[in-house]
């Protein structure tokens, strides 16, 4: 087993401790070692520039879908990029510093918005969140004509 592995199993393992009178110490107990796990966690990889108007932030099945409408909106010449989360909860150790080097940050998620939640909270910037719930993936056109919207907004807000 890995030394991930290891740390994770041990996070996630209930002790007797957290059920009764110690459980503010199982609580530090956990943080700490979450705080551990983190320094094993990879960096988050950005795909085209690491800073710019827009980084398009994503996690999950919405790789296909980001990855393809950053693709097309670079090859137009816009300020895009992307990133995608492959651990949530320790975030990887570059998060905040990747996403305060982009003028707007948005999510797509197929679903109500957690990672925008986890995000916003964490960080306290002001992502913006392009929430699906319908069954079904995101289409590539979908996500391209969001991140045109939020891009001509930011070029409108310059002039």
């Amino acid at each position: 087993m890995s030394k991930l592995a290891d740390k994770i199993k041990n996070v996630t393992r209930l002790s007797s401790a957290a059920l009764g009178f110690g459980a503010a110490k199982a609580a530090k107990e956990s943080t700490m070692v979450l705080a551990g796990i983190a320094k094993d966690i990879p960096a988050l990889d950005v795909f085209g520039p690491s800073e710019g108007d827009l980084l398009i932030l994503g996690w999950g099945s919405t790789f296909g879908a980001i990855r393809s409408a950053v693709e097309r909106l670079q090859a137009r010449g816009v300020s895009v990029s992307h990133a995608h989360l492959r651990h949530l909860n320790p975030f990887p150790p570059n998060t905040e510093a990747v996403v305060r080097s982009f003028r707007r940050v948005l999510i797509p998620e197929l679903n109500l918005g957690h990672l925008l939640m986890l995000v916003r909270a964490r960080y306290l910037i002001d992502a913006i969140g392009y929430n699906r719930v319908r069954g079904k993936p995101f289409r590539i056109g979908e996500i391209e004509a969001e991140a045109e919207r939020i891009v001509t907004q930011l070029a409108g807000s310059r002039a």
